[in-house]
């Protein structure tokens, strides 16, 4: 779907927006034990368009507060209290809906983060030897269009190294939509970002000091390591990290050099596909 850089075309998609999001409130103010069967299936089937109209909404301006994009999440959490009252639709069960649940929640926070998903794992090339990482081998790998794979730096609490300290030996293929640039692959442990990311997911990590507030950054924590956070306050002391795991309070590390590792602009979970 397509829409024209026109006055025309932005109030129909002020049009557009508006009457998805009476509709949503509307669904989402009837109680789950008197919905009907056609207002579920209506429910659920808005929810993934959620994912993208957010995305296309955000990109014109037309959300204009935190309010308009957390109803979003509040339709997925009448997801799974539906599920819990006992509604039920033909082959969905309550694993399915839980599932649903983390998809569009993950597909929201990758659409307000900026961090596309991989469809699909990347081909993966293995070199004649190890090597450390350079700059040289940077510039190297990306004029092939390449990544280089960082599997002994796990972004961890508690991890010691410089990836300066680190060999590599495996580079990924990169998406020729993807800008040019010295990027590198990690691993993600832990469940401080899930829903977005999850321990064992790949992150692709444009190497540089910039950073933007709601923006994924992987970043070292005097205390912890290097850590994937989002973004919250820059101050004059320091930058903010934050997790969307409520259960993991914020970070806040001084701004200098190297504290920042870079950004983070695309995933991959294992085996490819989405949770």
């Amino acid at each position: 779907m397509t829409y024209p850089n026109d006055r025309a075309g932005d109030q129909a998609l002020d049009r557009l927006w508006e009457d998805f999001k009476a509709e949503a409130r509307a669904l989402t103010a009837i109680d789950p034990d008197a919905m009907s069967e056609e207002q579920i299936d209506r429910l659920e089937a808005i929810s993934d368009a959620f994912i993208h109209l957010i995305g296309c909404a955000s990109d014109a301006g037309i959300i204009r507060s935190s309010r308009d994009r957390l109803m979003a999440e509040e339709i997925a959490r009448r997801h799974r209290r539906e599920a819990s009252r006992g509604i039920r639709r033909a082959g969905l069960t309550e694993e399915d809906r839980e599932a649903l649940r983390r998809h569009i929640l993950a597909g929201l926070h990758s659409e307000r983060l900026r961090v596309r998903e991989g469809s699909s794992s990347p081909s993966r090339y293995r070199m004649d030897a190890p090597r450390l990482i350079t700059p040289d081998l940077l510039r190297e790998v990306d004029r092939r269009r390449q990544a280089v794979v960082v599997s002994d730096l796990a972004i961890a609490a508690g991890s010691g190294c410089e990836l300066w300290d680190v060999e590599c030996d495996t580079t990924i293929e990169l998406s020729a939509e993807l800008p040019h640039g010295p990027y590198v692959a990690l691993e993600v442990t832990g469940d401080s970002m899930e829903p977005l990311l999850h321990s064992g997911d790949t992150v692709l990590v444009k190497l540089e000091e910039r950073v933007a507030s709601g923006s994924v950054v992987v970043a070292r924590d005097p205390d912890h390591g290097y850590v994937v956070k989002e973004v919250g306050r820059l101050t004059a002391h320091g930058i903010e990290l934050l997790s969307l795991n409520p259960v993991f309070s914020p970070l806040r590390v001084p701004h200098g050099t190297g504290t920042v590792l870079g950004t983070v602009v695309m995933k991959w979970c294992p085996h490819g596909g989405s949770r």
